[in-house]
């Protein structure tokens, strides 16, 4: 789904990841509270740092078995670095979040330009489905 890139969106994506979730009948097999946190980081970096110039971005919501897949597009090529903020930096521990929550993530490059962000966010265990 597309979307303007204004910081207002942050909550269509967290719907939208969400609704996914739902209609797909996941909302037991996948951490929601992950997902949508993980898909709402991702957008926020590609509002900060994806070089959009109003353009809008396009979020992706994937499940392959096991996993579920956000993915943000963005128009910068340059991949996302994570970093440790100390406790005086204001921001900075969004993609210290998304590595803690996800099995992986990482950066695909695009033609002509910038670049797919994701985001693979593994199923539960038995132990927290009951």
């Amino acid at each position: 789904m597309w979307f303007p890139p204004e910081p207002e969106q942050v909550r269509r994506v967290r719907a939208y990841v969400e609704d996914c979730l739902t209609r797909w009948g996941l909302l037991d097999r996948f951490p929601v509270e992950a997902v949508s946190l993980v898909a709402t980081e991702l957008f926020g970096n590609a509002l900060k740092h994806g070089k959009p110039d109003g353009r809008p971005l396009l979020v992706v919501a994937r499940w392959r078995g096991e996993t579920f897949r956000v993915e943000v597009d963005d128009y910068n090529p340059q991949g996302p670095v994570l970093a440790w903020a100390t406790d005086q930096d204001p921001e900075g521990r969004g993609l210290l979040l998304v590595d803690a929550l996800c099995a992986r993530w990482g950066h695909l490059p695009k033609r002509p330009g910038g670049k797919f962000v994701y985001a693979d966010i593994p199923a539960l265990g038995p132990e927290a489905e009951r």
